[in-house]
C-alpha cells in the first residue's frame, strides 16, 4: 500500500504483515502547489482519495519511478 501524507509531503510504502501493515519506506513526494481539498480542474490541488496502480515505468536514473494511476 502506498499512503500519501500531503501535511508533510512524503508518500510511504507498506506490505501487509497478516492483519498488521509494516512500514518499508518513506520517501519525499510531490504534490499540488496549493493546499486544500481539490475543487476543480487544474486548482492546483490534489484530490484525497482510494487510488489503483495500473502501471508502472522505470525511467533512467535509478531514483525516479513513475507510478500512473
Amino acid at each position: 500500500a502506498f499512503v500519501v501524507d500531503k501535511s508533510k509531503r512524503t508518500i510511504r510504502v507498506y506490505r501487509a504483515d497478516g492483519d498488521l501493515p509494516v512500514l518499508l519506506e518513506e520517501h519525499p513526494t510531490d504534490i499540488g502547489k496549493n493546499q486544500g481539498a481539490k475543487e476543480k480542474a487544474n486548482d492546483g490541488r490534489t484530490p484525497i482519495g482510494i487510488y489503483f496502480l495500473l502501471n508502472k515505468i522505470l525511467l533512467t536514473t535509478s531514483f525516479e519511478v513513475v507510478f500512473f494511476i
